[in-house]
C-alpha cells in the first residue's frame, strides 16, 4: 500500500488524458532485490507447509518477511538467496516466479476493488543483469549507442 497515493492519482491523470489520447495505463512492479530473499528465508525458518501457502499466500509471505527481516542475522543470508536469484538459480527462480505470481495476482485484484485498471504490468525483474547484454547488442545494431573507453556512448537521440 506504500504506492497507493501515486497509483491514484496515476489513475485519475490517465482518466483525464485518455478523454483526448491514446495511452497506456503501465504499472512497474519492484520485484528484485534482497527482499525476496528475506521472503524466502522466512518462508524456510517457518517451515511453511505447501498447504498452508496456497490456502492464504499474501498473509504468509508478510509473515515470512517479517520473520526474517526482524532478525538482522539473516542479512547475509537473506543477501546470498538474492544472489541465487541473480545467477538465475533454478530452484530460487522457480520459488521466487510463484511467490511473484501470487503477488501480481493479489495487486490485479486489490487495484480492481479499487477501480484501477492497468494496460500493462512490467516488472524490474524483467531487466535482470542478464538481459543486459541483449540490450547492449540491440542498441549497437540499432547504431544508437557504442562502447568508447569501455562506456556506453550514445549515437544519436532516442
Amino acid at each position: 500500500m506504500g504506492h497507493l497515493r501515486s497509483t491514484i492519482v496515476g489513475q485519475f491523470v490517465a482518466n483525464v488524458l485518455s478523454r483526448n489520447h491514446q495511452i497506456v495505463r503501465l504499472n512497474y512492479l519492484g520485484d528484485w532485490g534482497t527482499q525476496f530473499g528475506f521472503v524466502q528465508k522466512g518462508l524456510k525458518t517457518l517451515n511453511v507447509s505447501e498447504k498452508e501457502f496456497e490456502e492464504n499466500p499474501i498473509p504468509v509471505l508478510y509473515r515470512a518477511y517479517v520473520e526474517a527481516y526482524s532478525d538482522e542475522n539473516n542479512i547475509e543470508e537473506a543477501r546470498d538467496l538474492f544472489m541465487k536469484l541473480e545467477i538465475e538459480d533454478s530452484e530460487h527462480m522457480e520459488k521466487w516466479e510463484r511467490i511473484k505470481g501470487v503477488t501480481c495476482e493479489y495487486l490485479r485484484k486489490t487495484y480492481d476493488n479499487l477501480g484501477i485498471r492497468f494496460d500493462e504490468y512490467s516488472c524490474e525483474s524483467d531487466y535482470r543483469a542478464t538481459c543486459i547484454p541483449h540490450v547492449i547488442k540491440k542498441l549497437e545494431d540499432e547504431n544508437i549507442s557504442k562502447i568508447v573507453n569501455g562506456q556506453m556512448a550514445l549515437m544519436k537521440k532516442i
